[in-house]
């Protein structure tokens, strides 16, 4: 647990021992990361020392910076950010023996996989004409309070529509990317989306041989959206958003 003084080792995420790390890699504090072994597997550690908790940006991403290199070459569980253990023995003896089996077999499991991110963020003038050239009860009313016609009623109704149809739109979109992508990926999750984030965000779990392919796809998807939606590709990154589900499945 981070306190106002952090002394410790730091613990980036859990490897196969054979895994190699970059040179060139520094993680939280500028600090260059090594693994402490235990039989397969491997705890990917650097030592902090400094005056002030974790938690800066420049921590944040140092944390990342190190999964995503590692993710690159090698399988990887991401440790909840802000982990620290007072001696490597500790690391050994409270985590890598205890949960030896589990890690090693969720290892195996995401073995030659990367996690990649597409966002997709609606133009919303364009999504609205859509929304209207669609369902002209939509349109009527929005000429109605345009034109000041409209009693409070109708403006309550007008935006129940507009939310159900925006939702409607989300949706079909979230199936459209799915089926473009499922060819090109092992597993997928959606991340809930609300208000004014992007109306899609997934995650896509990719065999690193076949990144070129997935990542042709989605230029793909975003040259035929083009105008209407703009979508961002993350990757490759550690499989944060699946490596829960892995080890629960190898418990």
């Amino acid at each position: 647990m981070s306190t106002a003084t952090v002394n410790g080792w730091y613990l980036y995420g859990i490897v196969p021992s054979a895994a190699r790390l970059p040179a060139s890699l520094l993680g939280v504090g500028a600090a260059a990361p090594h693994t402490v072994t235990h039989g397969a597997i491997a705890a990917v550690v650097s030592r902090v020392d400094q005056p002030r908790a974790l938690g800066s940006r420049r921590d944040l991403l140092a944390h990342a910076r190190i999964l995503d290199e590692l993710a690159g070459s090698t399988s990887v569980l991401p440790a909840r950010f802000g982990t620290v253990f007072d001696e490597p023995e500790a690391i050994v003896s409270h985590l890598l023996e205890p949960r030896r089996e589990s890690f090693s077999d969720a290892l195996a499991r995401l073995a030659g996989l990367v996690q990649f991110t597409v966002s997709v963020r609606h133009v919303s003038a364009v999504v609205l004409r859509e929304i209207l050239d669609a369902e002209p009860e939509i349109a009527r009313l929005r000429d109605l309070v345009r034109a000041g016609a409209g009693r409070p009623e109708v403006r309550v109704r007008l935006g129940e529509l507009v939310a159900g149809a925006v939702a409607r739109t989300r949706a079909e979109d979230a199936r459209h990317l799915h089926a473009v992508l499922e060819p090109y990926r092992e597993a997928a999750v959606d991340r809930p989306v609300t208000g004014g984030e992007p109306a899609v965000t997934a995650a896509f779990l990719v065999q690193r041989h076949g990144r070129a392919r997935f990542e042709m796809a989605v230029a793909q998807l975003a040259a035929e959206w083009a105008g209407r939606t703009r979508v961002r590709l993350l990757g490759p990154l550690a499989p944060y958003d699946f490596a829960g589900a892995v080890l629960e499945g190898a418990q």
